[in-house]
């Protein structure tokens, strides 16, 4: 028997009305505030038409944004909504990594796709008994690393960083994907580790051997950076957040 869809279509849509609300109701809460906002923005550069007298053209074009707006949120919540009762009734073939939990919300779905992806790529770097315990891809903060020497400024933004039960491992994913192993080094000798969140990149800063690497990771792998985080930490009886 098929599973019932967990969002009616029909529904979203009427609920996408107000704009916003419909991806507030499938749980795509930043996309909800983010198309709300771009949506009262559209209103104040037409109300700014009236009050500053602009040429007629310019509130036409006003008009048209907030008209545009209206009608591709509302088309791009059903969108989500349907692609949410895809995951929800399995019409996707995904099988998650043991590292992570399933889950029913888009985002996490691509999450799990990229770090599923992250794995496969990681795995010609471990010997034959290792398996990854955790991983993150990390943009590498070159301006914070001014030890390393200029040449590695411009070949080295990309890293790996990869957490498998002895071992972390730092890979660089280089140009056009040309990846290489930059450092194998014991978690016992990693000897702090910090997280900073921040607005659209959170930091994630590692200490070894008295030299601290830093990356910066998007907000929306914040879950699984926190879950890095904890996992490195049992070494350390503080962790800076």
């Amino acid at each position: 028997m098929k599973k019932p869809l967990k969002y009616k279509l029909w529904l979203v849509g009427m609920l996408s009305i107000i704009p916003g609300l419909g991806f507030w109701i499938i749980g795509l809460r930043r996309k909800a505030v983010m198309v709300t906002a771009i949506y009262l923005l559209t209103w104040c550069f037409y109300i700014s038409t009236i009050i500053f007298s602009l040429p007629g053209q310019i509130r036409e074009i006003s008009i048209l944004s907030i008209a545009g707006v209206w009608v591709l949120q509302g088309f791009y919540t059903i969108i989500n909504a349907y692609i949410q009762n895809n995951l929800i009734n399995d019409r996707h073939e995904f099988h998650p990594s043991p590292l992570r939990s399933p889950t029913n919300s888009i985002d996490g779905y691509r999450r799990n796709k990229t770090i599923n992806k992250s794995i496969a790529r990681v795995s010609r770097f471990l010997h034959p008994d290792e398996e990854v315990q955790n991983v993150m891809l990390g943009l590498f903060d070159m301006h914070y690393h001014v030890h390393l020497k200029p040449i590695d400024l411009y070949t080295i933004q990309t890293w790996y960083i990869v957490l498998t039960l002895e071992h972390v491992l730092l890979i660089s994913r280089g140009m056009s994907d040309n990846m290489k192993m930059i450092k194998r080094i014991s978690r016992e000798d990693v000897h702090g580790i910090s997280l900073r969140k921040g607005l659209i990149a959170d930091e994630l800063i590692i200490d070894i051997d008295n030299i601290s690497y830093l990356f910066k990771i998007s907000f929306l792998y914040r879950t699984e950076t926190l879950s890095f985080v904890n996992e490195l930490s049992e070494n350390f009886s503080k962790v800076v957040r």
